[in-house]
């Protein structure tokens, strides 16, 4: 009977979505009715902590104390409702393909004054809500093929502040909402 009743409570925590993960020791959280706001703003962090599931603002800028150097490839693969990332002021040198697909929701990216030296290929794909990518201040050199794929919504890049010196064919493809580069 005792067995019965802890699975009865176990699939009506589930069943109301109350397990959705919990917030980073070192950040501070706030949930409303879009998912948890997860704010790491200045924590002095060295990586991207592992974030609840409905998480959907993520702010790992910083001002003097992050110094996150890399995104790794599954670090967002379970927070299907973010809208919102902020990874700008780090020390971030490589981004690397396929990091933000499955973000179907994801409209605001912003990644700028880090240490990025490419955009390779399949790095932006598939982000069809994406509308503001901020990229500048970063050590950008070389846009490869492919780089910015099937971006259907977004209309800003801001791209100022590198040092382009290559952008391979194709490296933009189906931006049919771009308006400002």
């Amino acid at each position: 009977m005792n067995e019965e009743i802890t699975f009865l409570l176990f699939l009506v925590v589930i069943s109301t979505g109350l397990v959705k993960g919990t917030c980073p020791s070192t950040c501070s959280c706030s949930s409303g009715s879009s998912g948890s706001n997860v704010n790491c703003y200045s924590k002095n962090l060295g990586h991207i902590p592992d974030l609840p599931s409905d998480t959907y603002i993520i702010d790992l800028s910083y001002i003097s104390n992050n110094q996150i150097s890399a995104i790794p490839v599954n670090t967002f693969v379970d927070c299907e409702l973010l809208q919102t990332i902020y990874l700008h002021n780090n020390k971030i040198s490589a981004i690397e393909p396929f990091t933000f697909m499955n973000l179907h929701n994801l409209r605001y990216l912003s990644v700028y004054n880090n240490k990025i030296r490419s955009l390779e290929s399949n790095m932006f794909i598939n982000m069809t809500n994406l509308t503001q990518l901020y990229l500048h201040y970063n050590k950008i050199r070389l846009l490869e093929s492919y780089a910015f794929i099937n971006m259907t919504n977004l209309y800003y890049i801001n791209l100022s502040g590198n040092n382009i010196s290559h952008i391979e064919e194709n490296a933009f493809g189906n931006l049919t909402s771009l308006s400002t580069l």
